[in-house]
């Protein structure tokens, strides 16, 4: 690929044109400048990735504050989160973001009914080890990245 191309070519020109000692320095910057683009472009999860963003949540349509649809405000809209692997787990973590005690159940399906059609998903294969204090401290996908539609929304019930 392109980026590997423009590598070949760096490596090529410091070969001919530097010590061993400089290339060695050389090597050790491009290695510390290639974790830094890592982590710049990471999600945050239990996979020891950089977390930059703030998120907010919410449980809605559920009758009661304890209980409804999971939603996730980022960039300045309310979004959903996927129900794809969303266990106990995931849910035990937004149950105490939110400030609720254990889990009563996890909804799958979209329970509490789906997103609005505008609404993104922001979350999707979000795995948690259940000691994090936010979902987006779990392992998921690229915030806004998925293979989900709205019928799969997830939501949870969590004790008061």
């Amino acid at each position: 690929n392109k980026q590997q191309a423009h590598f070949v070519q760096i490596s090529i020109y410091f070969r001919r044109h530097y010590s061993v000692k400089d290339k060695m320095k050389v090597a050790v910057a491009i290695i510390l400048l290639v974790i830094s683009a890592f982590q710049a472009n990471a999600e945050p999860g239990g996979n020891g990735l950089a977390h930059s963003e703030s998120l907010s949540y919410r449980l809605v349509n559920g009758g009661s504050p304890s209980r409804g649809r999971v939603e996730v405000y980022f960039d300045g809209r309310w979004g959903t989160v996927c129900d794809d692997g969303f266990s106990t787990d995931e849910a035990l973590v937004i149950c105490r973001t939110c400030g609720y005690g254990m889990v009563t159940a996890v909804r799958p399906r979209a329970y509490f009914g789906e997103g609005d059609s505008g609404c993104p998903i922001w979350l999707d294969d979000v795995d948690c080890r259940n000691d994090e204090s936010e979902l987006s401290h779990c392992a998921h996908l690229k915030l806004g990245s998925h293979n989900c539609q709205h019928y799969e929304d997830v939501g949870v019930e969590c004790s008061d």
